[in-house]
């Protein structure tokens, strides 16, 4: 009850961060296990992956084209007798469901060592990164089109970092400091400080050639 209790946790939390596993049999180069998460991630049947998946190049038709040849140098890094025993590769690439959606995946791979030095079994992982790869390129394209539209304003602006007093607002509000005015107010050293940790930076061209600046460092000086 405890082992099926604990594969049923362990299943869960694979289709929550989107995880597969797999197992290879570095002797006769073929599957071992593949596990129904693994099969999700290429968008198929776990029947279907058993199905087509026999030899390694079989999934080679699944990896993006672009990132083919950087999936083949990876694949059997664990393999080679230069790569520190129990230290897992990881590698990023591509794949294409049979539906044609192209998927962001990050493989980690395992070798078994059998005595005589010979890899009798590699092991691993596959993760959908997808999503976190959508979030940060949005995020990436968002702080750019920002930088672009802040470069070229038509007018002098620059960007001060207020992370300084956050940190300081935070510990005193969580002091028990309930009127933070007053307390300023009542400590205008504390103010001071706080405005002392106020920095600037960027600038935009605007604002350099009201100052006659030739770069951001020589406005902030």
């Amino acid at each position: 009850a405890n082992s099926r209790s604990e594969k049923e946790r362990n299943q869960t939390l694979s289709r929550a961060i989107n995880i597969g596993y797999w197992e290879w049999d570095e002797y006769t180069k073929q599957a071992a296990y593949f596990s129904e998460e693994m099969a999700g991630i290429f968008g198929m049947s776990l029947e279907k992956l058993y199905e087509i998946y026999k030899e390694e190049e079989d999934i080679y038709q699944f990896i993006h084209p672009d990132d083919l040849d950087h999936y083949i140098a990876n694949l059997s890094t664990v393999l080679d007798p230069d790569h520190p025993r129990g230290m897992a590769h990881t590698f990023d690439y591509r794949i294409v469901r049979p539906n044609g959606e192209v998927r962001y995946v990050r493989e980690l791979e395992y070798g078994v060592m059998q005595r005589n030095g010979v890899t009798a079994r590699s092991y691993g992982a596959i993760q959908d990164m997808t999503d976190i790869h959508e979030l940060t390129q949005s995020r990436v394209e968002s702080e750019q089109r920002y930088s672009s539209l802040f470069s070229q304003l038509p007018w002098g602006a620059h960007e001060q970092d207020w992370t300084g007093i956050k940190v300081v607002v935070d510990k005193l509000r969580a002091d028990g400091i309930k009127d933070l005015k007053a307390y300023l107010v009542d400590n205008p050293g504390v103010l001071k400080e706080l405005i002392g940790m106020i920095s600037i930076v960027s600038v935009n061209d605007a604002l350099l050639k009201i100052y006659g600046a030739s770069s951001a460092e020589e406005y902030i000086e």
